[in-house]
């Protein structure tokens, strides 16, 4: 009789993924592409910023930070999708955790906040609020999706060695479910 054998082929993290050539398709040439664009003008933006023709005290400064500013947010958002494409399972929680920590830190600096600073006390307080609960937002969902793919390592480890049982009760465990195992007597226990 042939016993099945499953054999736990691990994904390609998404930096590295770009280099894997022959898993391209259309879509992944296309995003492939526009990623490198991108990369190009994140960069243009690079230069224009430490253009050092014009100093820093002169008044088209203010101008030169944002738009290096913009610059750096696009990249962000085809960074993003780029990472999407090449490595959906890890996206989640770091799409989420950039974004949320990036806008967390613009709305602590913006000077358009939902409560002016007009209003003393409350005007500020507004800011450290929303701002710092975005950004813990952002630290909190990095700290689930390392402890997702830490499950996902063990569960591929336990794969490997052929320990259904233990791999079933930990997906089990992970999603809130109480597993007891039953001993030969038909009594339970709690594991």
């Amino acid at each position: 009789m042939e016993q099945n054998k499953i054999e736990v082929i691990r994904p390609t993290p998404f930096p590295q993924a770009l280099f894997k050539f022959r898993d391209y398709d259309g879509a992944k040439f296309l995003v492939a592409i526009i990623f490198v664009l991108s990369c190009v003008y994140f960069g243009d933006g690079i230069l224009t910023l430490f253009n050092w023709t014009n100093k820093w005290w002169r008044p088209d400064f203010i101008l030169r930070v944002s738009y290096f500013c913009y610059h750096m947010f696009l990249f962000t958002i085809v960074y993003c999708f780029t990472w999407l494409v090449f490595d959906k399972r890890a996206i989640q929680g770091y799409a989420l955790t950039v974004f949320s920590t990036i806008l967390g830190i613009i709305y602590i600096f913006s000077p358009i906040d939902l409560i002016p600073e007009i209003i003393p006390v409350v005007g500020s307080m507004d800011d450290a609020i929303v701002g710092s609960g975005s950004i813990i937002l952002g630290v909190s969902s990095w700290f689930k999706n390392k402890r997702r793919r830490e499950l996902s390592n063990e569960v591929a480890q336990l794969l490997g060695e052929k320990k259904y049982e233990e791999v079933l009760e930990r997906l089990l465990r992970n999603e809130g479910y109480n597993v007891k195992r039953l001993d030969i007597r038909g009594t339970s226990s709690d594991s």
